[in-house]
């Protein structure tokens, strides 16, 4: 019937969930967390989902009173919408902690369904989430609770899921206060298993007297099973300086994206954001790890900080990224059939209006993932001569919590 949006609301604590119709009618509207500008000072919540089975019961540990999102991801299968998103909850007051959730609620009318978890990763910085048939592929960033990424395996119909921050061998430090040494990359499934990418520096991070130390800087990629039991773990870039990473399914193969920047290379955590002189570069690798093609430099950078990498319909990876003058760029790759990878392709940021793809309003924004021209241009189409400059801004880094929970 259309798609579905997960967005923070004017208030700064509220995020809703919205089904549009391709017709460019709201379906619907969900509030998942609406407790005001002051709720950190609240005895109990305002408005925010309910996710009790019995009124008057006490809601799950870390969702009492929600306020202050931060970001979040959502897919859908099975007639449900799974949703993930990280939080601030206050367990009591004047102590607030930052946790991630993730809930389902019915595709048709936004109605809550059931919760997969209600306080998983502490602190979670950044989040992925990827729909297989039957079951999502969760992962995310902890400065704290772990000290790691985190990932989850889901079915996409009970919510029942296992979690393991045992992935990737080792740890990633973090302060326990917003800041870790590395960087989420991408998530993909192929038949051989689900395939992740991140970046980790080496150093000794940690909180509240406690040192966790990692001794390897990297380029990563780990790949895994349903019961997240970790089948390979390659470094595919050995350097302590990779910032921004993006991974995405390309046909048989990986493609692999990121961003290489001295701007704070001698601070124990990488610099916030992407910046114009950061050096994009981009490589192909098989489902097993190999390198097809080597790194290939693409100068100024198009990779977004927080948007995502996505595989469209057609089997093409497909990005967008928004220059310092607002202009919305829209970028694809063909499949390969044989490496060389293909060349970029530039394309216009909103396609002409069809049936399935209404002109955007103000009202309904449309998706990252909103599909291409039905008929793409050429694999031999020449790339952009000079990708536009990156000024993207920093991802909103909670503050800094000295009372861990």
């Amino acid at each position: 019937w259309g798609y579905a949006l997960l967005y923070m609301g004017e208030v700064q604590n509220s995020l809703y969930l919205r089904g549009v119709n391709f017709d460019g009618s709201t379906r619907f509207t969900t509030t998942i967390m609406n407790n005001g500008a002051d709720a950190d000072k609240l005895d109990k919540a305002v408005d925010q989902v309910s996710v009790v089975a019995v009124e008057g019961q006490d809601p799950p540990f870390g969702m009492k009173i929600m306020y202050r999102p931060h970001n979040g991801r959502l897919h859908s299968q099975k007639g449900m919408i799974a949703c993930t998103f990280a939080h601030y909850n206050l367990f009591k007051p004047n102590e607030g902690h930052t946790g991630d959730t993730l809930l389902f609620f019915d595709a048709d009318n936004g109605k809550f369904k059931k919760t997969a978890w209600a306080w998983g990763t502490s602190h979670s910085l950044a989040q992925r989430l990827i729909r297989v048939e039957g079951k999502y592929a969760e992962m995310a960033l902890g400065d704290a609770y772990p000290q790691q990424i985190q990932f989850h395996v889901i079915d996409a119909e009970t919510g029942d899921n296992v979690a393991s921050d045992k992935v990737i061998p080792g740890t990633i430090p973090g302060n326990g206060g917003g800041k870790a040494m590395g960087r989420l990359g991408g998530l993909s499934h192929f038949d051989n298993g689900f395939v992740a990418t991140y970046s980790r520096r080496s150093g000794v991070g940690g909180f509240g007297g406690n040192p966790v130390s990692n001794d390897v800087g990297e380029l990563g990629l780990v790949r895994y099973n349903d019961g997240l039991t970790r089948l390979q773990h390659e470094t595919l870039v050995k350097s302590e300086i990779v910032n921004t990473v993006k991974s995405v399914r390309l046909g048989d193969h990986l493609l692999v994206g990121y961003a290489l920047s001295d701007r704070g290379a001698g601070d124990l955590y990488p610099a916030a954001s992407v910046a114009d002189d950061d050096r994009m570069h981009v490589m192909l690798v098989d489902k097993a790890g190999n390198i097809l093609q080597q790194t290939v430099q693409r100068g100024a950078s198009s990779i977004s900080n927080n948007d995502d990498w996505e595989k469209l319909s057609d089997g093409r990876a497909a990005w967008t990224h928004v220059t310092a003058d607002g202009t919305l760029s829209y970028y694809w790759l063909e499949v390969p059939v044989n490496p060389p990878m293909p060349s970029f392709v530039a394309a216009p940021a909103t396609p002409p209006p069809t049936a399935e793809t209404p002109p955007p309003t103000a009202e309904t924004p449309p998706p990252v993932t909103t599909p291409p021209p039905t008929t793409p241009p050429p694999v031999t189409t020449p790339p952009p001569t000079t990708p536009p400059p990156v000024t993207t801004p920093p991802p909103t880094t909670p503050p800094p919590v000295t009372t861990p929970p």
